[in-house]
């Protein structure tokens, strides 16, 4: 391209090097699939929906069963699909003279019956089959791609409810959903209070707590610290270190912290001088409803009110 067009050159050679010996490194990511190639993150799937032919396949067969579908599922793709996508690599590896077509390929990956899309590379579904095999109706697995479930903040009560949560969202409607999230959020003001705090660590701590734009983890855990040195209670619980696992919690104002965040270690300073100002319903929504409705914020649900009106 020069000046805005496109210009042709006969000036290049053409070597042929012959066959090469070279090593070619792959990471493949285990379960997902993703792979590095030239330096760039790829993923290597592409899912396709035949809910037409299950239709038709129920329709004709007079059935409604799911194991029936599974298995139509399972037929379709190795006898129908598979000879497309075969076609498909032939065709491909002959427009480009591959030295050996046989490791160009792909073959069907999962089988779900329910798949939910967040944004591009990230969903999650119920899988019913695998490369190994169909899996027993009452055991499927799930797939998650793109989205963090269970990460190493996640609080275990949010780690242990999440995927109770799934087959709602699978199955049911939005007042199902949100019959099932009021029912959670009354179990979580039950709930232990290490259940429900959320973990992380700071690297530095060097920080004042009058500066504006502390990261809230840093501010939390000079909050304890301050306190803890104010009223010389060093002797019973440990002031807390840089790069320390501790548990946060969200506060009401006002409070003998003058703060609406501390992080702490010990379960028994949180039960002494904590558990009677802990914000429930901001740790509820920080820590589990921020994470439902990003899952569910393509299905036109509105989770802001567990509640409504005539329910007061």
């Amino acid at each position: 391209m020069k000046n805005g067009k496109l210009v042709f050159t006969s000036d290049f050679e053409i070597i042929d090097d012959g066959i090469q010996d070279l090593d070619v490194y792959d990471l493949e990511v285990e379960d997902n699939h993703n792979f590095f190639g030239n330096d760039i993150l790829l993923h290597n799937s592409c899912y396709f929906q035949i809910n037409q032919y299950v239709m038709k396949f129920c329709e004709r067969h007079n059935t409604d069963d799911l194991m029936d579908k599974i298995q139509f599922c399972d037929k379709f793709t190795d006898q129908v699909m598979q000879k497309i996508v075969d076609k498909c690599i032939f065709d491909f590896t002959d427009s480009l003279n591959a030295y050996d077509p046989k490791h160009c390929g792909c073959k069907r990956e999962i089988i779900a019956d329910t798949m939910i899309w967040c944004e591009k590379k990230h969903y999650f579904g119920r899988e019913r089959a695998d490369e190994s095999g169909i899996f027993p109706l009452t055991n499927p697995e799930i797939k998650v791609m793109g989205l963090d479930l269970v990460k190493s903040t996640t609080s275990p009560f949010t780690k242990e409810h999440i995927f109770k949560l799934l087959d709602v969202m699978f199955d049911s409607d939005e007042e199902t959903l949100r019959d099932a999230l009021a029912d959670i959020k009354d179990e979580f003001y039950e709930a232990d209070i290490d259940d429900i705090a959320m973990v992380g660590n700071c690297s530095s701590l060097d920080y004042d707590l009058n500066e504006k734009g502390i990261p809230f983890g840093v501010r939390a855990t000079l909050v304890y610290n301050k306190f803890i040195k104010e009223h010389q209670l060093e002797s019973e619980y440990s002031v807390l270190a840089s790069n320390e696992k501790t548990k946060r919690l969200y506060l009401r104002l006002p409070n003998r912290f003058d703060s609406n965040a501390i992080a702490y270690l010990d379960k028994k300073f949180a039960n002494k001088y904590l558990k009677s100002c802990i914000d429930y319903d901001l740790m509820f929504e920080k820590s589990f409803m921020s994470l439902v409705k990003n899952m569910t914020k393509n299905m036109g649900y509105n989770l802001d009110r567990l509640t409504v009106l005539d329910e007061w």
